[in-house]
């Protein structure tokens, strides 16, 4: 891990930049508390943008069947989310840091039970969508500023690993599916120093769902797409296993598709003899009567 970030240090880094990395459980109240500590109290640094973009998948899970885990991703989403901009807020009050605000940029979702199984996600992500209101009812508006991105299916991350296999056949629907690098640069436009001034007077929402929510029976037409495709490699793999008994049985020359063959051109018959034969004297006549004309009309 530590290879990686140096990695993106060394390739991205410009001169007098600096890239701290700390360890950091989402999960933890102490731990989301101490990290802001750490960041106002002793590197002294006031931050410019918070991207909270931890997510835990849920798949398979219904209102029957809520452990552990999933409290534990809801707290993480959602919950100590909040907290943590709580402590920011704290730190800049406490500092008098009222004409710097920190931007955050909310990970919101166009899954509001869409696909459905995937327990507490859809909770926590339309929750946050509160914070909207709470930026201008309550007193932490002027200490940080909004910027929600509604982000649609990307293909490529853990959350859409099991999906991804339907992926392609879901844009033939509607749906524009995008990369990872392709939604990281629609976020990045949102830190623009324009759109970070806009939301000093106003959040911005953001709506990068690739029309996601516009699908009807969203889980009824991937299921479709998931058994087509069950059924295109169950008949790849019997079509497989006939060429190879196919092979066995007549030899690898009886099994080439494109094979060589000599073909000879049969011999003209009297009936053909006797068409072009008359084609020709056809041509006699007419090259007589037309040259007979051209006398007449010259005399």
């Amino acid at each position: 891990m530590v290879e990686y970030y140096q990695g993106i240090f060394q390739r991205f880094g410009s001169k007098g930049s600096a890239l701290t990395v700390v360890p950091f459980n989402q999960g933890s109240k102490q731990d989301v508390e101490a990290v802001v500590d750490y960041i106002y109290s002793i590197l002294g640094l006031d931050l410019d943008y918070i991207i909270p973009f931890a997510g835990v998948p849920e798949i398979g899970c219904e209102i029957d069947s809520l452990g552990n885990k999933l409290e534990l991703a809801h707290r993480i989403m959602l919950v100590n989310l909040l907290r943590l901009l709580g402590a920011v807020k704290v730190k800049k009050a406490s500092r008098h840091f009222i004409t710097r605000p920190t931007q955050v940029i909310l990970p919101l979702s166009p899954n509001h039970g869409l696909f459905g199984n995937d327990g507490l996600y859809s909770e926590s992500k339309i929750s946050l969508e509160t914070l909207f209101n709470g930026w201008a009812s309550e007193s932490w508006g002027e200490y940080l500023c909004l910027a929600g991105a509604v982000i649609g299916w990307i293909r490529g991350t853990g959350l859409m690993d099991a999906s991804d296999i339907v992926a392609h056949n879901v844009e033939s629907y509607g749906c524009c599916t995008f990369s990872a690098k392709e939604m990281a640069f629609n976020i990045l436009g949102l830190m623009h120093p324009l759109l970070f001034s806009i939301t000093q007077v106003e959040p911005i929402w953001a709506d990068l769902n690739g029309c996601m929510d516009c699908i009807p029976d969203l889980t009824d037409m991937t299921g479709c797409i998931r058994q087509d495709l069950q059924k295109s490699a169950l008949q790849r793999a019997v079509a497989r296993d006939n060429a190879a008994d196919f092979k066995t049985i007549n030899g690898v020359e009886a099994e080439r598709v494109l094979q060589s063959v000599n073909v000879t051109l049969a011999q003209t018959s009297n009936s053909t003899s006797l068409l072009f034969s008359l084609l020709n004297l056809w041509k006699i006549l007419l090259s007589f009567m037309v040259s007979l004309i051209s006398r007449r009309s010259s005399s």
